[in-house]
């Protein structure tokens, strides 16, 4: 109420005689000396409350950022693997084409037990693979559920009001 007096003041002077203009002015600066540290106070909690805004958005920021770290490691493990996986079963239908092409077989120097055993342990070796693929995507789902508890967590406890911004900085 005070700053609407101080801005008040000039205008209302301008149009008044001289005589009750030194008199308004010094009403206005009577009053603005007797305001001043409730203004001083009111500036002062609005600039912690900005501090703090400021100070939570920074770490609501941070928090984003390894979130999103998080997640694109995750996701590049994911491709690493769906690469390696593929290269796999490639390599596996080349042996299974190996071995049924006659041609092939005639001029291979390796036998078609060989061929086989290594068709077996390649076919073990990458169910393995696929359960562990399936693993890890059930750790990935489950990282994924547990930054996203955490995140509500964390948006649930950030201070929404000046009240809880005091109620914070007293615990």
């Amino acid at each position: 109420m005070a700053p609407a007096v101080l801005l008040l003041a000039p205008m209302l002077s301008a149009h008044s005689r001289p005589a009750a203009t030194a008199v308004t002015r010094r009403a206005v600066l009577a009053t603005s000396a007797a305001v001043s540290p409730l203004l001083a106070w009111h500036l002062s909690a609005s600039a912690a409350d900005t501090a703090s805004v400021a100070s939570t958005l920074r770490a609501a920021g941070r928090e984003s950022k390894i979130d999103e770290r998080k997640e694109r490691e995750l996701l590049d493990e994911m491709r690493k693997i769906k690469r390696a996986e593929e290269m796999e079963a490639a390599e596996l239908r080349r042996l299974s084409a190996a071995q049924e092409n006659r041609l092939a077989l005639a001029t291979n120097v390796e036998s078609p037990e060989r061929l086989a055993e290594e068709m077996s342990e390649d076919r073990k070796a990458l169910e393995a693979d696929e359960r562990e693929i399936a693993f890890i995507r059930e750790e990935y789902k489950e990282g994924m559920a547990k930054l996203r508890k955490e995140r509500s967590e964390v948006l649930r406890r950030r201070p929404t009001s000046a009240i809880d911004r005091l109620r914070l900085k007293q615990d």
